[in-house]
Order: C-alpha cells, then structure tokens, then sequence
C-alpha cells in the first residue's frame, strides 16, 4: 500500500516521538496494519486513522461532520470567485451559514440569486441581516473590507447537528475511532504488539481532553498504546496497556 500524506505525518511524528531510546524506523505495511515500527530488536504494528469533528442525526448517530461543513465554505469560496470583483469597494460581504441543508441543489442556487442581489444593490456598510434561503437561516453583513485577505465574499459555518460538549464530542470520537480500528484489525495476521495513533482535526479538544476522554472510554480492543497527534508535531500518549515500550510526551517544531 501506499501512505496517504497525513498517515505519513503522523508516522514520522511517532518516529520522532519514539526516537533517543531505541533505534526507529518504519515500513509500510498491508492495511492492516499501515505501518510497521521497528524498535530496537521488535516490530510494532501502527495503524493510524483522524479524529474528525462530528455531528448526531435525530437518533443521536455520529455524522462526518467535515463533509457538511466544507459544503458551506466551498459555496462561500465560489461565490467570492464568481462575485467577488462586483463587490462594492471597501466593502467585504459576511455570511453565516448553518448546515446541514435539506436540499443542497436549491440551496446552492437560491444563495447565488441572493448573494448577487445584495452586491448589486449594496454599496456601502449595512448592519446584519436575517434572511431565509431554500428554507434555511442565512445571516449576511457588509462589513469594512480585510487589508489582510483578497476575498470580499467569506463566511462562518454553523453546523445545527453539532454538540457544544467538547469532551463528549472526543469520547464519541474516541469510541468510534477505535471500535472502528479494532475491528479493522482483526483481519491481521501479525501476533506482537499493536499501537493506534490518532491525527487531531478536531482542535477544539487537547490532549488533556482526549486524556480525559480515554478514562471514560469503555470499548474494548487490544492496542497497548493509544497516541493523539497533533497539526504541530506534538504527540500525547493518553492510553498505556501491558506494552514494555518506554515513550515520553514531547513538543517539536511546527511544519
């Protein structure tokens, strides 16, 4: 197999992590697992998956939150590119969007008109507004313009579906991510030690929350070691079973 560019971050942050006790170094592997360490005289199975944020449908089901929200800021980065320059000068158009939408293609649409009408017709600041799109809340503001960014079309992203529990979200996070993982793994035919890192996108929770979380977690699996990685190379280690491997918390330099 090969590694995606995070699975390959979040290796070398491990390597790294792991490195100044033992000589480290890696392999791919067959997925599962995605990777081999080799430590001193033994080999680790890795296997390496994101902490996503999430939202819950009605049944309190976890939803890949990042899909409902990149479809909010990509309408907000089309309609910059599409209006933007019709933009009255010195202005820049806010918009607040909430997601999920019940119907994507008449929403995206119903924003367009919307959007453009209010560029035609706006050429100075104007206070927030409330307006209903497709059946859905849009706020929008003409506000001052940004000397420090080139798009005069941006906005913010609501998602209803969401939870303001920090910690709650990361247990949720945690209990799928491994129950997923473990089962995943129950295909390998590998007899030693396996470890699970997990890729932080979720960045309102820290290692401390993740910690947290993991002494609340009730899944059962069979990683002896269980890391939270960070976007700056930082490493958490917030889970330790029978494993006799000695690692350390640790900060490195960003990327």
């Amino acid at each position: 197999m090969t590694l995606k560019p995070d699975e390959k971050f979040v290796t070398e942050c491990i390597v790294q992590f792991l490195s100044g006790s033992d000589n480290v170094s890696w392999r791919e592997g067959e997925d599962p697992p995605d990777v081999y360490l080799d430590i001193g005289s033994q080999t680790v199975a890795l296997e390496i998956t994101q902490l996503s944020p999430v939202s819950f449908d009605e049944d309190g089901v976890i939803k890949n939150r990042t899909t409902e929200d990149l479809f909010a800021l990509r309408l907000c980065d089309e309609l910059d590119r599409k209006l933007g320059d019709k933009v009255a000068a010195k202005c820049t158009i806010l918009l607040t969007l909430y997601v999920p939408v019940s119907d994507a293609r008449r929403y995206r649409k119903e924003l367009f008109n919307t959007v453009r009408d209010i560029v035609q017709s706006c050429t100075q600041k104007c206070k927030e507004k409330c307006l209903e799109v497709a059946g859905e809340k849009v706020r929008v503001a003409v506000v001052d313009e940004r000397p420090y960014s080139e798009k005069k079309i941006v906005g913010c992203v609501f998602n209803k579906d969401s939870k303001a529990d920090i910690l709650l979200n990361a247990e949720v996070l945690l209990f799928e991510r491994i129950a997923a993982k473990q089962k995943k793994c129950e295909v390998l035919l590998f007899d030693g030690t396996k470890w699970l890192a997990l890729l932080n996108e979720y960045w309102l929770a820290s290692f401390e929350t993740y910690t947290k979380a993991m002494e609340r977690c009730s899944v059962e699996h069979d990683f002896e070691k269980i890391f939270v990685v960070s976007g700056n190379r930082q490493v958490k280690e917030i889970y330790t079973g029978r494993s006799s491997f000695a690692t350390r918390d640790t900060g490195m330099k960003q990327r």
